[in-house]
């Protein structure tokens, strides 16, 4: 029998897990890496996506060390290293987005702000890049600038019309199956993970790869959402969809999303780029909706969107800090 294959991307040195205890119980797992030269060019800020977890954010940690960030990831409530809130530890469940919420205010008043490393972006994925929003809107100090990949604006239900998905989850909690699987979601099993036809990313290594890191700690292992977590997110996409409350974000926001995405609604994320008043949106035609663990040739392209959109924001703060003598 073969173990896991060695890991493409370990974690980069100096990684430092830490534990923040959530107001609403429980604790959340983060990990905090020191810029790899100093002073730092600022802090970035990683939100993953629905099911993630810290170790599939190597690769881009890495990426922002070498362009001189100070790093933080987190696990989301329910997921990665942080509390499970249910005896089925692969059920990926919460009532209410509030619970998120609730812990990312504490990550970033009670750890971020303490060091303060300006400029401070966010880099959210999927589910990580609809909290930043959401965080952003009601803490317009938060985030200097945010890049939003596969942002969560809408869920594509394939044929399924939305509002006979949100009927039918409605439904199934108010009958009392709030903690059931969405149909067709099971626990975590290896087998079902094949690379061909998966809806996340033309990568096979880096497919494959967050599997291996299951296989070395099953702890990290998530299986589908519940009907709560689901309405709880139509809900939180509601909100962010009411008139002026995207329009209050004045962060710049570069909104990355592939051109076919078969989890998330292509045409709300348009739609969202489109609301926000300061928002550049761009779109990969040959990428998954994982787009940070795409092929090289897509993350070449998307390193170059994201350094041209940091670039102006860098100089900025650079000259701003600099010592008047020397302007």
């Amino acid at each position: 029998m073969t173990g896991p294959a060695p890991h493409l991307f370990p974690a980069p040195p100096g990684a430092q897990p830490q534990r923040l205890t959530s107001p609403a119980g429980g604790t959340i797992r983060y990990v905090y890496w020191r810029a790899a030269r100093l002073p730092a060019q600022g802090t970035a800020l990683v939100l993953p996506g629905l099911g993630e977890f810290v170790e599939k954010y190597h690769e881009t940690v890495a990426d922002l060390l070498a362009r001189g960030f100070e790093v933080y990831v987190m696990d989301w409530y329910g997921q990665g290293l942080s509390t499970r809130p249910l005896a089925n530890r692969d059920k990926l469940h919460v009532q209410g987005f509030s619970r998120y919420l609730v812990d990312l205010a504490k990550l970033v008043d009670g750890v971020l702000a303490k060091r303060d490393v300006r400029p401070r972006i966010v880099v959210g994925h999927s589910l990580g890049a609809h909290l930043a929003l959401r965080h952003a809107r009601d803490h317009p100090r938060a985030f200097d600038a945010m890049v939003l990949l596969s942002p969560l604006a809408g869920i594509n239900y394939g044929r399924l019309p939305g509002w006979l998905a949100r009927l039918i989850t409605a439904t199934m909690c108010f009958l009392g199956f709030g903690r059931a699987y969405v149909f067709g979601g099971h626990d975590y099993d290896p087998k079902r993970k094949r690379f061909d036809g998966n809806r996340l990313t033309g990568d096979e290594a880096r497919f494959r790869e967050q599997h291996d890191w299951i296989k070395r700690n099953p702890e990290l292992a998530t299986g589908g959402p519940s009907f709560a977590w689901l309405r709880a997110a139509q809900r939180s996409m509601r909100t962010a969809s009411r008139p002026g409350f995207l329009a209050a974000i004045k962060a710049p926001t570069l909104v990355l999303s592939p051109a076919v995405d078969r989890i998330i609604s292509v045409v709300a994320a348009q739609r969202l780029a489109q609301a926000l008043p300061n928002a550049l949106y761009v779109e990969f035609p040959e990428a998954g909706h994982e787009l940070l663990r795409e092929r090289d040739s897509v993350r070449t392209l998307l390193w170059e969107r994201i350094d041209d959109f940091l670039a102006p924001l860098l100089a900025e703060e650079k000259f701003a800090t600099t010592p008047p003598l020397l302007r």
